[in-house]
């Protein structure tokens, strides 16, 4: 019996000694913390592109555009101190502030707008939370995809989405931000002069990605919530460099976001939006009953990528952000929020496995019944829709010859006989293009003859396989192939002239 005794009050202990274990924010929630630990590292920039008269000053340092990036990314393990929640906090009086006084920063942090309905006691244990990643640890070696997040209108801040960034870190991606801020003052607006500041911010990200050597330049994903959601949209359209596009409640399946934002951007072409998308938003009989009217020609007129919409009965707005699961807003969090945010930050890194690094698991996830999330008390749906491969061009089939040679871009290119936007001349131009700009002679050939392949009549493309054999010095070639297209076309004066020329030379 004293045994029993020993060994229960062992197993109390343990319990007890289990419970005390601070959690990160990533694992108290349900999530599971990737392969990686995460690193954060904070860089401001001042865009000399751009004018800002945020201070009221006027010389060229502090008219330039001030721009602060946030950055998780996949780090070795450190034995760093690990941020806290009061750490951002701090970040982000900063970043909204003029604060010349750094002995009160710590004190402003409670007057933070997130916290207007939290007693003190209750944010003191808030900012104790421990995040997950660890200020400026070392880099893990290798190549990581991108994830590039834009703000939204009263979520302004990198808060909004910390549990978000820190969990896809960890899971092998670098994730960048920078607080939405306006144009001239620090309040955002929705018009179009602050709608197209915060997309000049994200391209100016952007461009810092393109430096950063241990991004994988090629794998690029653009996420936004809110007035994010519309401004990494239009950054997808106006940059070939995103191949994929997540939005949390954004305005772009609203109309009346749509009409005053997005339609009249120049840059807003629906057949730009060519790239896997994941939307986020509520059933539709919600967005009814808050008066949100749906526009679904996004979708409609977008058909070259595949897009799915998940829905989540009587999601909040708020709720696709970490403020709830983080007990920030409100002294006692809806159970809906903290138990469908999870859910949120796994499809997204699903989605993002599937469409960026092509794992085949993550479509799984995607597919697989939504109905296993009922006893959770979350009722999700996920429309799948379906697109139709974005037809075959010329500067697709460069590509494709460039990186994995003729053989395989001619059997594309006859696989895609009836969906192809490549005529004879654009064909021609290429073919020219590795000859003269490439230095690649015997793709150029491979190409004149494919050519030849196709239109069997035509004189040009005798004229050019010529052109390029006579580049090549295969003189008996270029004869053979100058005397088809003179047969052709009899007023050809230009293989005339070279024909006799090439004869001469055969005499000699």
């Amino acid at each position: 019996m004293k045994n029993i005794k020993i060994l229960l009050i062992l197993v109390l202990v343990l319990n007890i000694y289990s419970l005390t274990i601070a959690q990160n924010i990533v694992e108290n929630i349900g999530l599971e913390q990737g392969r990686y630990s995460v690193g954060f590292d904070l860089r401001e920039y001042k865009d000399f592109s751009r004018t800002s008269i945020q201070s009221g000053e006027y010389s060229a340092k502090t008219k330039a555009r001030s721009v602060r990036m946030y950055m998780w990314y996949p780090a070795k393990e450190n034995s760093g101190e690990t941020n806290t929640i009061k750490d951002f906090f701090l970040k982000q009086v900063e970043d909204f502030g003029e604060v010349n006084d750094s002995s009160k920063l710590e004190e402003l942090v409670y007057f933070s707008t997130q916290f207007n309905r939290i007693p003190k006691s209750k944010i003191d244990e808030i900012l104790k939370k421990e995040a997950l990643s660890v200020n400026k640890a070392d880099n893990v070696e290798g190549k990581f995809p991108v994830v590039i997040v834009g703000q939204g209108y009263h979520y302004e801040s990198p808060i909004s989405h910390l549990i978000l960034c820190e969990y896809i870190a960890s899971h092998g991606y670098i994730v960048v931000t920078s607080p939405l801020l306006g144009t001239n003052i620090k309040a955002v607006e929705l018009n179009m002069i602050d709608f197209e500041t915060q997309v000049q911010d994200l391209e100016f990200l952007l461009s810092k990605v393109m430096h950063m050597q241990n991004a994988d330049h090629e794998k690029i994903a653009a996420v936004g919530f809110d007035l994010g959601a519309m401004s990494s949209t239009l950054l997808q359209m106006r940059n070939a460099n995103i191949k994929a596009l997540v939005c949390y409640d954004g305005g772009i399946i609203f109309k009346h976001n749509t009409t005053r934002l997005l339609n009249p951007s120049p840059y807003y072409k629906l057949e730009k939006l060519n790239v896997p998308a994941l939307i986020f938003t509520r059933f539709v009989e919600n967005n009814f009953q808050m008066g949100l009217e749906e526009d679904s020609a996004i979708f409609r007129n977008s058909p070259y990528s595949q897009k799915f919409v998940v829905r989540t009965e009587n999601m909040k707005h708020n709720y696709y952000t970490s403020y709830p699961s983080l007990g920030i807003e409100s002294i006692a969090s809806p159970k809906l929020a903290k138990d469908a945010y999870p859910i949120i930050c796994e499809y997204t890194l699903n989605f993002l496995n599937y469409s960026i690094k092509k794992y085949p698991n993550g479509l799984k996830y995607l597919s697989d019944n939504p109905e296993r999330f009922i006893s959770k008390g979350v009722h999700i749906t996920v429309d799948k829709i379906d697109s139709i491969d974005e037809p075959l061009n010329a500067g697709k089939l460069e590509s494709i010859i460039l990186n994995q040679g003729t053989e395989k871009g001619f059997e594309v290119y006859r696989k895609n006989k009836i969906n192809q936007n490549i005529s004879e001349d654009d064909l021609n131009i290429l073919a020219y293009l590795f000859l003269y700009n490439y230095g690649r002679a015997n793709d150029a050939i491979s190409i004149f003859k494919l050519i030849i392949d196709e239109y069997p009549k035509s004189a040009n493309a005798f004229d050019s396989l010529g052109e390029a054999y006579l580049f090549v010095k295969d003189y008996d070639l270029a004869l053979l192939n100058y005397k088809k297209a003179f047969e052709l076309d009899p007023e050809n004066f230009n293989a005339k002239r070279i024909i006799l020329q090439l004869e001469k030379l055969n005499l000699n």
